[in-house]
């Protein structure tokens, strides 16, 4: 069985991949096209997947577990088409992608402390202090 946190560090690597594809694609098609480009490849990959789970595992669907996941795509998708339409206006690679992946790490600490419970650290509470210190860097320069 592979290790958990091996899909954490998994979905790092494949979310600095997204970013660099984005960025390949921006200046060569239009945002909206390219959104929906990123659609079919989503929705590809989702059927693959789901067949996958289906054939090897027992899956389980709940209307409202779904909704989730689906609100989820909804969010998912319009960050993305936000972050073709930064890049269609000249937004450099080296500003816009820290500066999500920060954000994405403060809102990470913060909905498991509020919303879901979690114990958070003093490691963690100094390692969110230096990513926000990083982002004011950032948008200064």
């Amino acid at each position: 069985m592979i290790p958990a946190n091996y899909f954490v560090f998994g979905t790092a690597a494949l979310y600095v991949l997204h970013s660099v594809f984005v960025k390949l694609a921006s200046g060569k098609i239009d945002p909206y096209s390219g959104i929906f480009a990123w659609c079919c490849g989503s929705l590809l990959a989702g059927i693959v997947f789901f067949l996958y789970g289906k054939i090897n595992t027992e899956t389980s669907f709940s209307v409202s577990c779904g909704a989730f996941v689906f609100f989820a795509g909804i969010f998912i998708t319009t960050g993305t088409l936000f972050y073709l339409l930064a890049f269609h206006r000249n937004v450099d690679f080296s500003f816009a992608t820290p500066v999500v992946n920060v954000s994405v790490v403060m809102g990470g600490l913060l909905f498991g402390m509020a919303l879901f419970g979690e114990p958070v650290s003093m490691n963690r509470i100094i390692g969110v202090v230096l990513g926000i210190v990083s982002i004011i860097f950032l948008v200064r320069s």
